[in-house]
């Protein structure tokens, strides 16, 4: 019987640090938007979107954030950023998103993405924050990406007509596929490529629904 309780016991130690090294790993996103002049920056951007890039002393990516003036007031603009069930008919490369649970402020998509080489799968948690902001991070490990943050931001402009919207992310990609990662030894910098192309991506088909449905 001791020897069971010892091997119980050197099983337990042994499983324990390897779940905790498996959870996801959350990057808060660092807000910019409160601190923003909006007229100036709505000037600079016009009907385009603007991406900043945020890199670590050593150089490596930390973050990527997408703006953009949306003519339509912010509800509009909340209803398309959270049309969870019809994101694979208007937001590139998403295959399937598929709500697990809805509750309050919280909702859980698991999603499907097409990308180079096998389809990739991952499991986000979004928090509400309504009218303001949607945070969002991974629900668990058993997804392809295992490390990232996003945010949504929107600030009513133009006396409530217009919409300001920022999108902070923050992705882990050379978790998402052997191809990426071998790609990215080569060429680390594209790490920061593939953040803003994916922010825009996200960012471009919102702006045109919302834009369409103010009409």
């Amino acid at each position: 019987m001791r020897k069971i309780s010892l091997l119980a016991m050197f099983a337990l130690i042994v499983w324990l640090p390897w779940q905790a090294l498996a959870q996801p790993t959350y990057i808060a996103p660092e807000s910019v938007g409160a601190t923003l002049d909006l007229e100036a920056m709505a000037a600079l951007i016009g009907d385009n979107e603007l991406a900043l890039v945020a890199s670590h002393p050593d150089g490596t990516f930390k973050q990527a954030t997408v703006m953009a003036v949306v003519n339509a007031p912010r509800d509009i603009v909340w209803g398309v950023i959270t049309d969870y069930d019809n994101f694979a008919e208007f937001l590139p490369g998403i295959d399937r998103a598929n709500i697990t649970y809805a509750q309050g402020d919280e909702t859980v998509i698991a999603y499907r993405l097409n990308v180079p080489g096998p389809n990739i799968s991952y499991t986000v948690r979004y928090t509400h924050n309504y009218p303001d902001s949607i945070d969002m991070r991974l629900e668990d490990d058993k997804g392809a990406i295992k490390t990232g943050g996003w945010r949504f931001e929107l600030y009513p402009f133009d006396d409530g007509k217009k919409t300001f919207i920022v999108y902070y992310l923050i992705t882990d990609v050379k978790e998402a596929s052997w191809i990426i990662r071998y790609i990215l030894k080569n060429h680390p910098v594209l790490e920061h490529g593939i953040n803003v192309a994916t922010g825009l991506v996200t960012v471009r088909p919102m702006k045109m629904r919302a834009e369409a449905l103010a009409k």
